[in-house]
């Protein structure tokens, strides 16, 4: 009945979840079952065999862990001219373009993002845009004017853009990531 209630509700999930059930089998339900209740060694060997189950699978890679929340950061900037097939927009003189097509690379599905853009005083940040895809594989695009982008919705693991309008005297740029309540990571692009 518990196992129904847990698949039930991860299937009904939006979007669904991945769940696994693995009960341990104490005794065969028959006529000897009271008797075999009483001997707890049973129920032991039961919970020790499905542990080392769910252990065997995973360590064998039959069934992999989701690397939930999990990715790094690659400060490689992109072409202005990639940058200027995202932003579209007129760009006013003297204004630079900069792009990061992958500057989020997730280990697995994201379950929301919050990114950061920091400049150093007296440069800043004229327009940020992140494109990134949903658990569906739909592409989705946020567009910004201020320096921090938060995406609520889950994410795929496809890597994240993250495409940028900003003053000429533009030489750093920090970003800080996070996703899910304890994963942050930072890095930082300097003009070459």
């Amino acid at each position: 009945m518990e196992a129904a209630g847990l698949m039930h509700a991860c299937y009904y999930n939006d979007p669904p979840k991945p769940g696994i059930v693995i009960k341990g089998v104490s005794d065969a339900a028959d006529a000897d079952k009271a008797a075999n209740d009483k001997i707890p060694i049973w129920r032991k060997v039961a919970a020790v065999n499905s542990v080392t189950l769910i252990r065997n699978l995973i360590l064998s890679g039959k069934l992999p862990c989701l690397h939930t929340d999990s990715f790094s950061l690659d400060e490689q900037a992109g072409t202005t001219a990639e940058a200027r097939a995202v932003i579209t927009e007129s760009v006013p003189v003297g204004a630079a373009l900069k792009c990061f097509p992958a500057l989020i690379k997730p280990e697995g599905p994201l379950t929301g993002l919050e990114i950061r853009v920091g400049a150093p005083a007296g440069t800043g940040l004229l327009l940020l845009r992140v494109i990134y895809k949903d658990l569906h594989g739909h592409a989705k695009t946020i567009t910004a004017t201020n320096p921090v982008v938060r995406i609520t919705e889950p994410l795929s693991a496809d890597a994240v853009g993250v495409y940028l309008l900003v003053q000429p005297e533009t030489s750093r740029l920090d970003f800080e990531v996070s996703s899910g309540k304890i994963n942050m990571k930072s890095t930082t692009w300097k003009k070459k």
